[in-house]
């Protein structure tokens, strides 16, 4: 757990380096294939191109994966500040994605895919 932790972290380190303007954290769930169930998605954006985005980050414990270290490309479908017109809900925008990562980073690695969706975006 510690060195899932630390690669968090480092992740984190190196992507405020790249992005000097912001930072944009993005909460959200996973639907594992291989688990066949779902888990929670913390991620961090990495690059964007048009309206794609990569993300990379952590998905949450299963019996099958444990904690894993996934990488996303999603596209935004609706953000909530276009139609509403309250501060609160420029943090809500809903992203449709795949993710693939690795399960288990202590122990013998496991390989982690599914569909996830993000709706809550947070901006450092």
């Amino acid at each position: 757990m510690k060195k899932l932790l630390l690669m968090i972290l480092a992740l984190m380190l190196i992507t405020s380096g790249i992005a000097f303007a912001e930072i944009t954290w993005k909460s959200g769930v996973g639907y594992s294939i291989a688990d066949s169930k779902m888990n929670f998605l913390s991620t961090v954006e990495l690059a964007k191109w048009k309206e794609l985005t990569i993300e990379g980050g952590y998905a949450g414990s299963q019996e099958n994966t444990q904690d894993k270290l996934i990488a996303v490309i999603s596209y935004p479908l609706i953000k909530a500040g276009q139609y509403i017109d309250l501060p609160i809900l420029d943090l809500v925008e809903c992203n449709l994605g795949v993710y693939g990562g690795f399960g288990r980073l202590t122990g013998s690695n496991e390989f982690d895919y599914g569909i996830s969706a993000t709706f809550l975006n947070i901006k450092f």
